[in-house]
C-alpha cells in the first residue's frame, strides 16, 4: 500500500518537483519540512525572497510558506515564538503571481534526485551512497 503522507524537505533551494508530482499522481499528501530553508541555508536572506516580501508587505517566512502552499504542499513551520507562529499562519491575504513563483523555483540548487539539503547531513543520506 502507498503512504497517506510523504514528508520531504522542500523550499526554493530544493524544490522536490519529482517527489511532489509523484505524490500528486498517487493521491499522497506531500508535507514539506524545512520550508524556511533551515538557518544554515540563509534562504530568508535571499535577495529574491526579500524583494517579494517587500512587494507583498509580508515577511520572508510568509513568502516561503506561501510558495509551498501555492505548490500544493502541506507545511508545518517550526517556531517557539508565539508572534512568529501567528505570522506564519497569516498566508491568505496575498498570492504570488506565476512569474514570482517561477523566480522562486529558479533558485533551485538541488542535484537531480536530491531529497535533502538542510534536513540532515548529506553524508548520511542513503540516496547518496
Amino acid at each position: 500500500p502507498l503512504p497517506a503522507v510523504v514528508q520531504n524537505e522542500c523550499h526554493p533551494y530544493l524544490i522536490a518537483k519529482e517527489v511532489r508530482e509523484y505524490c500528486q499522481q498517487k493521491g499522497i499528501v506531500f508535507q514539506a519540512y524545512a520550508s524556511l530553508g533551515a538557518g544554515a541555508l540563509n534562504l530568508m536572506d535571499n535577495p529574491v525572497v526579500k524583494r517579494l516580501a517587500g512587494l507583498h508587505d509580508v515577511t520572508p517566512a510568509q513568502v516561503l510558506l506561501r510558495w509551498s502552499v501555492q505548490h500544493g504542499c502541506s507545511v508545518l513551520p517550526k517556531s517557539v515564538n508565539e508572534a512568529r507562529q501567528k505570522t506564519n499562519i497569516s498566508l491568505w491575504n496575498f498570492k504570488m503571481a506565476q512569474e514570482e513563483m517561477d523566480k522562486l523555483d529558479g533558485l533551485n540548487r538541488a542535484d537531480t534526485g536530491q531529497n535533502t539539503m538542510a534536513g540532515w547531513l548529506r553524508e548520511y543520506d542513503p540516496d547518496v551512497y
